[in-house]
């Protein structure tokens, strides 16, 4: 016998898979489940000659019954959300769902001898379903919700941490419901767990004072929270019954993503119903005057199960027939439309999204309402929306852009390139090798002026708009990355700038691309160059 999970990406090398064995062992049984299975299962069945049977629903509340028939040699049993092959090769599928009634009391997976403690995460689960009914998420509807006690989350957390375990990824689609329990957990998880780190999917519009008061005392760095923003446009929220206040959304998600204790990472959905691309647009720049730490955005899917796969044909939405059953064309947006929105998904993951690009791309997005539109246009004219791009070239496109007219966001990207550990010879801009003493009256923002006289110290010097940076690397401590960093502002006689070639009192470097600098309130609104 082979139980095995259909989802979205991995649906069709599964079932390749287990036609293969079927071919090469053809008395073998084939049991599949996951969230593939949760629409009708007859033509899955009917297509695939291999399956044996297909479980909509919990497969815990099937599995034994089902192994045990097996196991006896006898025709599989009638059971809730089973749709099964018969001996004559009829095949019956049943409308309801498999439901685990007794879940919240079970033994946990961590109990199980196949638990695997030795992986970066482990996924963690303390409810089922979701007291919302958003139609694109398979997770609420008509699936009851439940969930687990604080105990019984406190019993299991103790075992994960005993196994040595560093980060739990909760998998409750809505971890801040219902809020008394939200709250006792949190409480329990910063008191007792505080060396642990804790990644949650929480409803924006619902954080309240003591919740807030609770994250902002909590560990920095213990809680990564995704928020699920999905539109602001609020005739499609009501469309897809995603009840929310926008106005209380915009605050809480205010709240989060300055609150230096926590995490933020943001979901946009794009392909729903009365959702147009200045939508979209608009919410991505929504979305970045918050500042996250992420903002990922992709194509609604109508996935199985869900009202919006049912209803998709009458809100005049086409769909991919097969997965990841993505939005194809909308009465709101046309196929070309779809294509700039997953270029701009991309150009959120390779430049907002990176660590080293989010200020400065985050301050140019917002020096200009044209700024998004031109980014990628000019990305899709230089090929960096589609085949793999290195980091610096990332930084280069960056730099050129902003060098037209924003030097504080070129002073930016220099210093970012440089704490980034990329080469400093092929910076765009005035770098070169410090052979002297730093000056007495520079401020050391990072390490101090004795890593700068370690024997092994190599110093480079960086002329920005307004300043001069030194930076000092020193490889048995940092393989590429600076280990200090010193800044004062620039004297008036220097009349290099950078990107653009000139002298230097100390020395004459080969230039390699010519470009120059980054927008002045944009420094502030990234921390400044000092803090940085």
């Amino acid at each position: 016998v082979v139980l095995a999970t259909l989802y979205l990406f991995t649906r069709s090398t599964v079932l390749t898979l287990l036609s293969r064995l079927k071919a090469l062992r053809p008395a073998c049984r084939m049991l599949v489940g996951g969230p593939e299975c949760l629409g009708p299962n007859e033509d899955l069945l009917r297509r695939n000659t291999c399956l044996t049977a297909a479980v909509r629903g919990e497969g815990e509340a099937v599995l034994p019954e089902l192994l045990g028939a097996l196991l006896r040699d006898e025709k599989l049993p009638d059971l809730p959300g089973v749709c099964r092959r018969l001996p004559d090769q009829r095949i019956l599928d049943r409308p309801d769902t498999a439901i685990q009634t007794d879940w919240a009391s079970s033994l946990p997976p961590s109990c199980s001898p196949f638990f695997a403690a030795d992986k970066p995460f482990v996924q963690l689960e303390t409810s089922r379903g979701c007291p919302r009914s958003c139609t694109f998420c398979c997770s609420g509807g008509d699936q009851p919700f439940r969930y687990k006690s604080p105990e019984s989350v406190r019993r299991e957390l103790l075992a994960l941490a005993e196994k040595g375990i560093g980060e739990i990824r909760v998998l409750d689609r809505t971890f801040n419901l219902p809020l008394p329990r939200t709250l006792a957990l949190i409480r329990m998880m910063i008191e007792e767990f505080p060396d642990l780190r804790f990644h949650l999917e929480i409803h924006p519009d619902l954080p309240s004072a003591e919740l807030r008061r609770l994250f902002q005392h909590a560990p920095p760095g213990m809680f990564h929270l995704e928020v699920g923003w999905q539109t602001g446009n609020p005739r499609t929220l009501r469309r897809v019954k995603r009840y929310t206040d926008p106005d209380a959304a915009r605050d809480a998600l205010g709240f989060l993503t300055t609150c230096p204790t926590v995490e933020v990472h943001t979901d946009l959905l794009a392909g729903l119903p009365e959702q147009t691309l200045a939508d979209v647009y608009r919410d991505t720049m929504e979305l970045v005057r918050h500042h996250p730490e992420e903002i990922q955005l992709e194509v609604v899917k109508a996935l199985p199960g869900t009202a919006f796969r049912d209803q998709a044909a009458d809100m005049g939405l086409t769909v991919a027939p097969d997965p990841p059953y993505d939005v194809l064309r909308t009465p709101w947006l046309t196929v070309e439309e779809f294509s700039r929105i997953r270029q701009l998904s991309r150009f959120l993951d390779r430049f907002y999204n990176h660590p080293a690009l989010r200020d400065a791309c985050r301050n140019l997005l917002l020096a200009e309402p044209a700024t998004l539109p031109e980014l990628l246009r000019q990305g899709r004219e230089k090929d960096l929306l589609s085949a793999p791009v290195s980091l610096a070239r990332r930084f280069v496109f960056l730099f050129d852009y902003a060098a037209k007219k924003f030097p504080a966001i070129t002073d930016q990207l220099i210093l970012a390139w440089m704490d980034a550990g990329l080469s400093p010879g092929a910076l765009p801009s005035t770098c070169r090798p410090w052979k002297h003493p730093i000056p007495a009256d520079v401020t050391w923002t990072r390490g101090t002026r004795n890593q700068a006289q370690h024997p092994d110290a190599r110093i480079w010097h960086v002329l920005l708009s307004s300043a001069e940076c030194w930076f000092v690397f020193v490889r048995s401590v940092s393989q590429s990355r600076p280990v200090a960093r010193a800044i004062r502002p620039r004297p008036p006689g220097l009349d290099a700038s950078p990107g653009l070639p000139g002298q230097h009192p100390n020395s004459a470097e080969k230039r390699n691309r010519g470009q120059s600098t980054p927008p002045a309130e944009t420094v502030s609104a990234s921390r400044g160059l000092t803090e940085q």
